[in-house]
């Protein structure tokens, strides 16, 4: 899988303390399928916990689905500090793939 692909779940999750908000447009959504996605979160379950996990789909498939009829839907998102930190030991630069706010 894409290292990229590791962006779609941090920047799809739910609100925490100590957020930044980004934004993510359906140039990163349609850059991985839908397998992509949940073969990402199955990794990640372990280190989010099964309610972020299911808010991270949730966000996906609502800006999936809105970028099937406007190619230039988007989402602000809240990615908490804590996902950063993890994200970056990963060697993913989230600023690298969305905009911040």
């Amino acid at each position: 899988m894409k290292l990229p692909a590791l962006v779609i779940a941090s920047m799809l999750i739910s609100s925490t303390a100590y957020a930044n908000n980004f934004v993510i447009g359906c140039q990163l959504i349609n850059m991985y399928s839908e397998s992509d996605v949940n073969m990402l979160l199955t990794k990640a379950r372990s280190v989010i916990g099964d309610h972020e996990v299911s808010q991270i789909y949730g966000r996906y498939i609502v800006l999936r689905n809105a970028c099937q009829t406007n190619s230039n839907a988007s989402s602000v998102v809240p990615v908490s500090a804590t996902l950063r930190n993890w994200l970056a030991q990963n060697g993913v630069n989230i600023g690298r793939f969305a905009k911040p706010l």
